[in-house]
């Protein structure tokens, strides 16, 4: 399968069509189909076209789920990665008052609310954004 953009002509004219795709998530077949024009060596607005996305898209998709040993887009690596990131959102996200109190007891130990985010998903505790973390810190 060569990388080659179909271009419609008509009469001379070149037909553009602009597509608008719905936001949606990229699904196992379309990471299969990534992978494999990746290992082609295909560009990534070629594959955009294919698989009817914006180019944006797979461009975060590459950046985001790469092996991390080897550095290259597998669709393996990235579907793990894509599915362990779905099942980390999932976890609650509510500010509630027994986690303000374990927030305020770390910040009043000097920690970062980059550091009580990241403790928080370790523990697998519902936490929030160090922004919500640093509204705490201003109302005090």
């Amino acid at each position: 399968m060569a990388c080659q953009k179909i271009v419609l002509k008509d009469w001379a004219k070149i037909i553009t069509f602009t597509l608008y795709m719905k936001k949606a998530h990229i699904t196992h077949e379309q990471r299969y189909t990534i992978s494999a024009l990746v290992a082609q060596g295909c560009t990534q607005k070629f594959i955009a076209d294919t698989i009817k996305k914006n180019k944006s898209v797979i461009s975060r998709e590459l950046r985001r789920n790469i092996n991390p040993k080897t550095c290259k887009y597998s669709f393996s690596v990235a579907q793990e990665l894509a599915d362990l990131r779905k099942e980390r959102m999932k976890i609650p996200r509510k500010l509630n008052v027994n986690l303000k109190k374990d927030i305020i007891s770390l910040i009043e130990k000097d920690w970062s609310p980059q550091q009580i985010v990241g403790r928080l998903k370790l523990k697998n505790q519902p936490f929030v954004s160090h922004e919500t973390i640093y509204k705490i810190i201003r109302a005090d």
